[in-house]
């Protein structure tokens, strides 16, 4: 599943290896933190952030999308 690999998506957005595709709000980075690097549940950053948890969960779905369009981008 895509929640498998956000940990290395992750990790790679950090170390600047997407430098030449996404680019991410500070709000997208904070989820991209919580749920990819600190594997938070959507509650918890819920909590955190003070946003609804549907709101977090299209939020983390359009960053996937960006990250992986990064990525294909890259390979092709």
């Amino acid at each position: 599943s895509i929640a498998d690999i956000v940990p290395l998506m992750a990790r790679d957005y950090f170390l600047g290896k997407h430098s030449d595709g996404a680019l991410l709000s500070p709000l997208e980075q904070s989820v991209l933190i919580s749920f990819g690097l600190q594997c938070k549940p959507f509650e918890e950053i819920h909590e955190d952030l003070g946003l609804p948890v549907g709101q977090l969960l299209s939020m983390f779905s359009k960053t996937t999308k960006k990250l992986a369009a990064s990525y294909t981008h890259k390979a092709g």
